[in-house]
């Protein structure tokens, strides 16, 4: 099997995550509890294919999915529904819409490929930094995770990639503490002593 076909394939892993959660979470963890499939869908839960994370009240996840934002691209930003509710409460949902219209010109100009992290982290922070004063943080969160469902030698190395921006109102939820946030990668810059020196 080729390099290509495999990328391929554990593309497609990644990009039916949400189908296979609402059928994993049936199958193995709600036992067909729509309560559970309700909290994936509007957000107040994020599925990996290690675990479900569960978000108190006051904090919810908007799922970032390249295959998604390719499909939406030409159209207004939609989002989860308790993302929607925490933003809307604190007159923050402007902000948000256009860190989310940012993630998806992002994603136009590199079609068919991963959202690069680091710039995503930054469009992240410069809208979290937006809403300080509304006491609204905003995380962007990442897992990778290796495919243990193919039988194919060849994705026995394949990792499925999860991306999710956090919302979490401080005021609801003060002591919420974020798990899987995405730090980039920070170069140094040379300064006028060590500018000539060269990393090996």
């Amino acid at each position: 099997m080729s390099r290509r076909v495999v990328r391929a394939l554990v593309c497609f892993f990644a990009s039916v995550e949400s189908a296979k959660a609402k059928v994993l979470w049936r199958m193995g963890n709600s036992g067909g509890d729509r309560s559970s499939d309700k909290a994936l869908e509007d957000g107040k839960a994020m599925y990996t294919y290690a675990e479900v994370h569960k978000f108190p009240d006051g904090v919810a996840a908007e799922k970032l999915d390249e295959a998604d934002l390719e499909v939406t691209a030409h159209s207004e930003p939609s989002m989860k529904k308790a993302v929607e509710s925490i933003l809307a409460a604190k007159d923050a949902l402007p902000v948000f819409k256009a860190l989310l219209s940012d993630i998806k010109s992002l994603q136009k100009q590199k079609p068919s490929q991963k959202l690069d992290l680091d710039e995503v982290a930054e469009k992240v922070q410069a809208a979290s930094d937006k809403l300080t004063e509304s006491k609204i943080d905003l995380f962007l969160c990442s897992v990778q995770q290796k495919v243990t469902e193919a039988k194919d030698p060849d994705l026995d190395n394949s990792n499925a990639h999860f991306k999710w921006i956090l919302v979490v109102d401080r005021d609801v939820a003060p002591d919420f503490k974020a798990l899987h946030t995405y730090m980039p990668v920070v170069t140094p810059k040379a300064t006028g002593k060590d500018k000539n020196c060269v990393v090996m």
